[in-house]
């Protein structure tokens, strides 16, 4: 029959899929934000303080390390760029699929409960009355 879809556990999917996407691409941007301030500052201690060799080097190690941390973050960041704008350019989208979800739990609900009365063959009732008890 192929993929069986169940709309409440898609509904659910789907939200934390958009708050995982906007949590992730707000650390990046945090992460970002801070390895830029610490570049600067490492860049500023070479810059304005007097060091031995040794201490300098550590601290070209330490721009080097920083940079490739600053690399990741922000690939990230941009990979979760078009995901993270589809969500803010709809701010209500998870609230949309809450409601949605919300909306199929009572249709279940509904459907659940239904119960058959026939129109014409009346003769047939007491068999819907069991098979509306057994479910």
């Amino acid at each position: 029959m192929g993929l069986q879809i169940k709309a409440i556990e898609a509904a659910q999917q789907i939200q934390d899929i958009l708050r995982e996407v906007k949590t992730a691409y707000k650390k990046s941007d945090r992460e970002v934000k801070y390895y830029d301030h610490e570049c600067a500052d490492i860049i500023h201690a070479l810059e304005f303080i007097e060091l031995d060799a040794e201490t300098a080097c550590a601290l070209c190690q330490q721009l080097r390390d920083n940079r490739k941390r600053r690399r990741e973050a922000k690939n990230e960041r941009e990979r979760l760029q078009p995901l993270y704008e589809v969500s803010e350019g709809h701010p209500y989208l998870i609230y949309e699929f809450e409601r949605a979800k919300w909306r199929t739990e009572r249709i279940e609900c509904i459907q659940k409960h239904r119960m058959y009365t026939p129109r014409i063959r009346t003769d047939l009732q007491q068999a819907f009355d069991r098979v509306n008890c057994r479910d």
